[in-house]
This record gives C-alpha cells, structure tokens and sequence, in this order.
C-alpha cells in the first residue's frame, strides 16, 4: 500500500511540475523578489477544489483537516486533493452517497499501527466499533466526521505513543491524536495527507501531528498514576524502569526523575535532582515586602523562604503541588535574554514572557543531565538526547525559484518536538546536487537561541535556465537515526 500512496505522490508532482513551469514562463518577466523576512513555514497551500468546498465545510474546513496541499489532480478514474490530515477523492462515475469521499490512507501503514480487535469490550463503558474502544477524547471529532462515513474503520486501538508525546488513535482515512500538553476534551488530526503525499508536497506536518512509524516500546508503570496527577507535563521517558540503589522502581523521564516502591508504583514521587545536577541556588530570606500581585513568599525554614512568581505557583499548583516540584531552591532568575528560571527541588520552571499564553510557563529538560550522570547500563536507556523523535527540522530557502544573479538563503529551525521550545548549539550539513550530478557541500553555523541558523548558496551564474537544485540539509547531531531533509528549487530567468 506504500508503493500505491508514493504513486499517488508522484503522479501529483509531475502534474504540479508542469503547472509550475506554465506559471513561470508567464511571469518570467517579474524579477526575483528579496524576501522580507524569514518565510512561513509552509509558504505553498492551494485552494480548495470547488467540488470539495461543501465536503471541506461540513467536515470542519481548515481547523479540523488542515489546508489544501495541492492542487486537483487525477489519480486511476479519481479526481483527488490532498489536504494536511486526508486525501479527498471524487469518483465522477459514481452516482451513490460515496461519489465523494476520503481515501483510506492509513491503510498504507496498517502492518506497523493496527492492533487486533477485542470483541470482549463493554460497549457500555465505552463507544466499542468491531472490537476497538474509541478513545473518549475522540468521540466528539468522530461523531463531528460522521463516524465511519468518512474515518473509516478502526485500525488500531487507542495507545500512547511516548515518542511524540501524545494519545492516537488510526482508522482507514483519518488518525486522531490528543497531545499531553492539551486540555482534556482537545482531539486533532494526524498528518495522513503530508505522509501520504511525501516529498511531492512542499509541505510540512504540523509539530505533534507527524506520524511516526518507527516507535520504541516502552514501559510505563507510573503512567495512570502521572496523569492521574495531572503530570503529563514531567515529558516521554528516556529510560525504561529500573532499579535504583535504594531499591526503588526508577524511571528518567525528560523533565524529571519518578520512583516509587517496587511493588507499589502508583505511590509514584520525585527525585530531588536539582541540586545533584549543580542548578543555581540562593539563601532563603525573610518576606522582604515583595509585590503580593507578582510574588507569593514561600516560607521554607521558619520565616525564611523564596519569593515564588504566581505564573510558577500556579503552573506548580495546577501540576501536584509543591509537594510535586518540591520547595524553592533559588529565587527567580534571568537565565538568558528572553528566559527567567526558578529552581525547585525536583524540577526547574522556566518563563518565556513573548511566548503564547500556554507556553510561556515550561519545565526544563533535566532528564537528559540526569541520565547521562546517572552511568545508567545501555540496555535501559532507550532515547539519547538527540534523536529524530525528540526533535524537529524545518526548514526553507528564501525563492522557491530564483534566477542566476541571486544568492539563495537556506533556514533551518531546529525544535524540541515536545515542547516546541528552540534548540541551540546545533549545526547542519547542506550537500547541493547540481543538473550534472556533482555535488556542492556546505556547513552551517550552529543554530542560535532561537534555534536558527542560515546558509548562503552562491547564485549559480553558469547554470541554464530551468535547472533544477536538488538539495539535502542533515542535522550534524550524535543520534543513531540521521535526521534530514530533502527539497528542490529551480533557477529561472
């Protein structure tokens, strides 16, 4: 089935090529324009297909199935179009309620995702479709698709998959996924249509929303107590369980360290970590009249203690209490320019005032500093600090197309893909693939604190018009996985 979705891809490519190359010779008049700024993430969408647009409404429009990434194109005797999360087909030979509908993508990568029924489930307890439970976080976007009209069949039951961070649930023609960070009750889409349309689409999944093929079993024995706790939040593990030396069943998490007594994991604490990982500390003070609309005085040691910011204190409150985080160990500080930290016991909080509202507050990523002084035995660790599912490359060039006197501008923004938090320090490699099959190699400057870095391509002031620049961006990363990135952009006069 994966060879039939890559030929759906590839016939889409050649329409749209030869699309592109009509578009250019009518405006080839119009010189290359120098970008503004950095350019959008996914500066190629298309408009929905007339036929499509009352399917498009009905089903949720670009909220729910994300936007068109492509154009119309044939595909057998279907009239099709790609959209982020599904595949829309129109079939013109048809004349029953089926004429239009959404092809059954997931069908492409049912052997790695499905599970097999249970017709044992009590469909009392639960909204049960030929022996899989839907999630109860699905039901309400399954019931707003029209249930198996248009999701199609389940393919698995509902699981959690630790290297994205979320819930997710596949059928035939759609997939849901509910992050960790999201409030109860929120239900999206996965990326069928990009994974689906693969390198033919210029197009690049929504962060949380990729569908990850390859996934690492893991166990989790303090799972339904940290949620039960609303500590979802403490990140995916790094480690399976183990036993530490107080003999306590211990798990690494990417925020924090959990342990409980070995028999009794749903009695699940923190490890103290912060001090053992050298984090800043301060004396505890007297209440020294700090602004009670911006501090709460947190007393520590009789009288002494740390003022606590309310946006900490209620991130702490909202996420098991200070008997979760632990006391202050510090006062707030300015951890760089766009950060303030305050460190606790167990974790670290960290305040980013630009960021949106619901990121501003985030843990900080101890989990890795731990592991890696922990001297932990290979066969438990089971994600290093850099691997393809705990990142996120994007990246764009500044012309899609560009003409011979002009320099081209490779982005490339690295991303925790959990937290969607920046990565710094990180360089890149840029092999450039020329008409002739020769190669050009470039190296970046590591990413700055934004988690970008820039490449400048010379312009190509020898090559014809209409030469296509193959170009391949990897991330220069210890991970056992590469993790890169493939794209084109033509040279036009």
């Amino acid at each position: 089935m994966r060879t039939r979705n890559s030929c759906l891809g590839m016939l889409f490519f050649l329409g749209l090529f030869a699309a592109l190359l009509l578009v250019l010779v009518l405006s080839s008049n119009d010189p290359a324009a120098k970008p503004a700024s950095i350019p959008s993430r996914n500066p190629i969408t298309y408009p929905v297909a007339t036929v499509f647009q009352e399917i498009y409404t009905t089903l949720g429009n670009e909220s729910i199935l994300g936007p068109a990434i492509t154009d119309l194109f044939s595909y057998e005797k279907l009239s099709c179009q790609y959209f982020e999360t599904a595949l829309i087909c129109l079939d013109p030979d048809s004349i029953d309620l089926n004429r239009i509908s959404l092809y059954p993508l997931g069908l492409a990568f049912q052997e790695k995702i499905s599970d097999p029924p249970d017709y044992n489930l009590d469909p009392s307890k639960a909204r049960v479709v030929d022996g899989y439970s839907i999630d109860p976080e699905f039901v309400m976007l399954y019931d707003k698709l029209f249930g198996s009209m248009f999701v199609g069949r389940p393919l698995s039951q509902p699981r959690h998959n630790d290297a994205a961070g979320r819930l997710e649930q596949y059928f035939e023609n759609v997939g849901f996924y509910h992050l960790d960070s999201d409030p109860p009750g929120t239900a999206h889409l996965l990326s069928y249509g990009v994974y689906s349309c693969d390198m033919s689409c210029r197009y690049q999944a929504r962060l949380g929303s990729e569908i990850i093929a390859k996934t690492i079993p893991t166990e989790q024995p303090f799972l339904d107590a940290l949620r039960g706790m609303n500590l979802a939040v403490l990140g995916s593990p790094l480690t399976q369980p183990y036993i530490a030396d107080d003999g306590s069943l211990e798990q690494v998490l990417e925020n924090a360290v959990v342990y409980a007594p070995l028999d009794t994991p749903q009695d699940v604490r923190l490890r103290p970590i912060s001090r053992q990982l050298g984090l800043i500390t301060s004396e505890p003070t007297p209440n020294q009249a700090f602004d009670p609309n911006t501090y709460l005085f947190v007393a520590v040691n009789g009288e002494l203690g740390y003022p606590v910011p309310w946006v900490f204190y209620n991130y702490i409150t909202a996420h098991g209490g200070l008997e979760i985080s632990g006391p202050p160990i510090s006062v707030p500080y300015r951890h760089d320019a766009e950060h303030y930290r305050q460190n606790f016991e167990n974790y670290s909080l960290e305040f980013a005032p630009a960021a949106p509202q619901d990121l501003q507050v985030q843990m900080v990523a101890l989990g890795s500093d731990y592991q890696n002084q922990a001297d932990l035995e290979p066969n438990v660790v089971i994600r290093s600090t850099y691997t393809p599912d705990r990142l996120v490359m994007v990246v764009g060039e500044a012309y899609p197309r560009i003409d011979d006197k002009t320099d081209q501008l490779l982005y490339i923004t690295v991303l925790n893909r959990s937290s969607q938090r920046p990565v710094a320090n990180v360089e890149a490699s840029v092999v450039l693939t020329l008409p002739d099959l020769s190669n050009q190699t470039y190296t970046s400057v590591p990413t700055n604190e934004e988690g970008l870095t820039v490449v400048t391509i010379p312009a190509h002031r020898d090559l014809p018009n209409g030469s296509i620049i193959g170009y391949e961006i990897c991330l220069n990363i210890p991970s056992p996985e590469e993790i890169c990135s493939h794209e084109t952009y033509l040279i036009w006069r």
